[in-house]
């Protein structure tokens, strides 16, 4: 079994008890697919608070109902049922599927109905057997979210709509982070990996410069690294230009050179993200601007002693100065702690 089967066992989802089907009917007829609160659905069926909750609990552990924090109140829930033919339909699919199989089977087994991209770090993972995420991102289109809820969802593994709590990563086994709006395109261009539908190279690079935080830049240069001879260089330079972020790969890939002391990417390769004509000085990344400010008034503020400032002044060479020879080439304020690209070029390359 490969290393990436560490998202293991799960249990089959089952067909809901009487008392629990009854329940999700009475909710159905009342609210169809709309939105929930738990007053209104303890006024339709009936029951006090702990019936309520425990009815609305089990629901959601079946998979036949999708809860989120409500964006309203942090602190309360909503929810929304999922339509019998979509329940139907991923109690279908599980029926096929043997009763051991982990969590990867599953959506593999998934493959022969619907459409999804495996994205994030976990493509990352795949990809590159890098990083080893907690949780599973899978994009898939809009009109199959709900048979996709259904299907993943049972009392081992969380689906997610957005990053999960804490408690969340420590109560189950399995997290999935699962997004709408997957479109034909992206699915055209997939890749298949170990049976997985993930999203390519090409993509997961410029989402993750897009980003501009150390984890997501630190997969960007890995993906760069390992992928050298994988990835569409022309297809992902046309990509960056597209999105504005040829200046930010370009220059990736140039500190990784330094920090190799060798041209990992050729010159050539280079080129093809280089700006054509002079664009004014952005940041990059943003991420380190907070502290970069931080660090800056630390060094001015007359409440600071001198060696708090001498501290504080060497951070900010850190954070600024060691690529400075490139910041004309590229167009860009480059503001970027060397540990970064310095542990790819470790772990990858030499």
């Amino acid at each position: 079994m490969q290393l990436h089967e560490q998202f293991v066992q799960v249990i089959k989802m089952k067909a809901l008890p009487r008392w629990l089907s009854t329940r999700y009917s009475l909710l159905y007829i009342s609210k169809d697919e709309g939105l929930i609160r738990f007053e209104e659905a303890k006024k339709i069926l009936r029951l006090n608070d702990t019936s309520t909750l425990k009815t609305l609990s089990e629901l959601a552990k079946s998979g036949a109902l999708i809860t989120k924090r409500d964006p309203l109140d942090e602190r309360q829930k909503i929810y929304k049922l999922i339509s019998p033919e979509d329940f139907h339909f991923a109690e279908g699919v599980q029926a096929s599927l043997h009763a051991k199989a982990s969590l990867l089977e599953k959506i593999r087994h998934m493959s022969k109905h619907l459409a999804y991209l495996i994205t994030g770090d976990y493509a990352i993972l795949l990809h590159t057997k890098y990083v080893y995420p907690t949780t599973i991102a899978i994009k898939v289109t809009d009109e199959d979210y709900a048979k996709w809820y259904a299907y993943l969802r049972d009392p081992q593994t969380h689906v997610a709509l957005g990053p999960a709590y804490i408690k969340q990563l420590k109560k189950y086994r399995n997290i999935i982070n699962l997004t709408n709006g997957l479109t034909e395109e992206e699915f055209t261009e997939k890749t298949k990996i170990d049976g997985l539908f993930v999203e390519p190279l090409e993509r997961l690079i410029l989402h993750m410069v897009k980003e501009q935080n150390e984890t997501s830049l630190s997969n960007a240069m890995a993906s760069a690294v390992v992928g050298k001879h994988k990835i569409n260089w022309e297809k992902l330079a046309k990509k960056s230009r597209e999105a504005d972020l040829n200046r930010q790969i370009g220059c990736l890939l140039e500190i990784l050179n330094v920090e190799a002391k060798r041209n990992i990417f050729p010159q050539s390769l280079l080129e093809m993200f280089t700006p054509k004509e002079k664009q004014p000085k952005t940041i990059f990344s943003t991420q380190y601007l907070a502290r970069v400010n931080e660090l800056e008034t630390k060094t001015r503020d007359m409440f600071t002693s001198e060696s708090e400032k001498q501290i504080a002044k060497k951070e900010l060479t850190h954070l600024t100065s060691t690529y400075k020879t490139l910041e004309e080439k590229w167009s860009l304020k480059i503001i970027l702690p060397t540990h970064v690209p310095k542990k790819i070029v470790q772990d990858l390359v030499h």
